[in-house]
């Protein structure tokens, strides 16, 4: 069982037994309850006034575990492309130039 489906799970739990529970809480949970790879989507969804419904949030979260997923299976190795540099073609005789002055 998913996160947010647990969430869904124990809030319908608590309202059965009594504990007054709003969407509000619930959406404020999901967001508090994720990891930092969320903190952008969950600032964004806290930032909205009113709070977007628990379902319009869990489309949300699934839209940006969607996009974390795929820019996590890109598998380039980028360790050492920075130091990597094509050999551009010379612009000009360059031999037996030694710089600014001199020979």
């Amino acid at each position: 069982m998913d996160y947010i489906t647990q969430m869904r799970v124990l809030a319908n739990f608590l309202v059965s037994i009594g504990v007054l529970i709003t969407e509000k809480d619930i959406v404020t949970q999901l967001c508090i309850g994720l990891p930092q790879d969320y903190m952008s989507i969950t600032t964004s969804i806290s930032a909205h006034l009113p709070l977007p419904s628990f379902f319009e949030t869990r489309s949300l979260l699934l839209n940006s575990e969607a996009k974390l997923k795929s820019f996590s299976s890109i598998t380039t190795d980028t360790s050492q492309a920075s130091f990597y540099t094509p050999k551009q073609p010379s612009s000009g005789p360059t031999h037996g130039y030694r710089g600014r002055g001199g020979r």
